[in-house]
């Protein structure tokens, strides 16, 4: 999935700690304009820690807050 695709969505990039339980959306724009919409989503996880706990056992999803049913796994 790139940045293009959650943004013709209006969907947001979902951080699932492992460790924490924390779940944290993060607006997929700012990135968009640095990385280019059709960069896959899936290189931001290298870098990626949680922002509660700090670990970097994580997974990314999708996360639409226009739908009751809005929380999509990302490969």
């Amino acid at each position: 999935m790139n940045f293009r695709d959650l943004l013709d969505n209006d969907q947001l990039i979902l951080v699932a700690c492992h460790d924490c339980g924390g779940k944290t959306p993060i607006d997929p724009a700012p990135i968009a304009l640095d990385l280019g919409v059709a960069t896959n989503v899936a290189v931001l996880k290298p870098g990626l820690h949680c922002p509660v706990c700090g670990s970097a056992d994580l997974t990314l999803g999708v996360f639409s807050p226009l739908t009751r049913d809005n929380t999509i796994e990302l490969a």
